[in-house]
Order: C-alpha cells, then structure tokens, then sequence
C-alpha cells in the first residue's frame, strides 16, 4: 500500500490516517480527510471544486459548494497547525513537496501483494470448481506456479 509524505504530514490510506511531522495521529476524519487523501493521490495536479464533486459523488447526487470545500481546508489546516492545501482562482493544491512511499512490513521489506490478484504476471491459470470445492492453479510468467484450494466456496464465480 501506498503512503504520501509532506513535511508537516504523513497519511496511510490504508489505515485512513495522517500523523504530523512528529508522527502524531491527528484527527483528520470524513469528507477533510477524503479531501487531503484526493489532493495527496492527484499531487502534483491542482483539483478543481467540479474535479472534487466527481471525485466525491461520481452519480452527482450530492453537489459540493466552494464553500464547504474551503471548510473542509480549514479543518486540515487546523488539524496539522500548518497551511498544507493552497487555494488559489478557484483551484486546490498542496503546497509543498510530497513524496510517495510504500509502506514496508515489520521486517523491513516491501509488501507485496498476492500474485493471484496481479493478473500482468500470470501465464496461464486454470479454475475448476464442484459444488463447494474450488481449486485455482497458475503459472507465472518467471516459470513459478500457485496453487489455491478452497473446501467450503460459497461464491459464483
């Protein structure tokens, strides 16, 4: 999983955290962390209010108003005691430089995710499935195999 480094901040999507340059867990919840989570994926790009409306509510049912926007900045702001998102001709960015790390696991390496789920490196994959049995073998492309077996599948594949 990915996580995004300011200065004044860190945020772990998959946690939903920010923490301050101290390593403090802030309370950045709802709609103002949804907000410095888009602006954090999309850095360096600047949103506009209809780039966060189709970010937020894709159907468009609920419309966000400049306003409500800005209020959502002054909550991080707030929160981090620090300007961390410029609003600037109708546009929002974050100020500074922002870097993108992966998150490591306690032993120090990358996490990976599971190779089942990264089709790009499978080479063939074969599934058979019989009542509540399901069997899934792969091969890789760098010549490995994987072999998943599941006795009790409740699922329609």
């Amino acid at each position: 999983m990915l996580s995004y480094v300011h200065p004044h901040f860190s945020l772990n999507p998959g946690k939903r955290e920010v923490r301050d340059e101290n390593g403090k867990l802030l309370r950045i919840t709802g709609n103002a962390y949804r907000l410095l989570e888009l602006l954090c994926e999309r850095h360096p790009a600047s949103l506009t209010i209809t780039d966060i409306n189709l970010s937020f509510d894709p159907a468009g049912a609920r419309e966000y108003t400049e306003a409500h926007v800005r209020r959502m900045k002054n909550v991080v702001h707030t929160a981090l005691g620090e300007e961390a998102i410029a609003y600037r001709n109708h546009v929002y960015s974050i100020v500074g430089e922002m870097r993108r790390n992966a998150d490591k696991d306690a032993e120090g390496e990358r996490s990976k995710e599971p190779a089942l789920l990264d089709a790009r490196k499978l080479k063939s994959i074969s599934v058979l499935k019989m009542g509540n049995l399901l069997r899934i073998h792969a091969k890789t492309s760098d010549g490995g195999s994987l072999h998943y077996t599941n006795e009790k599948f409740e699922g329609i594949l």
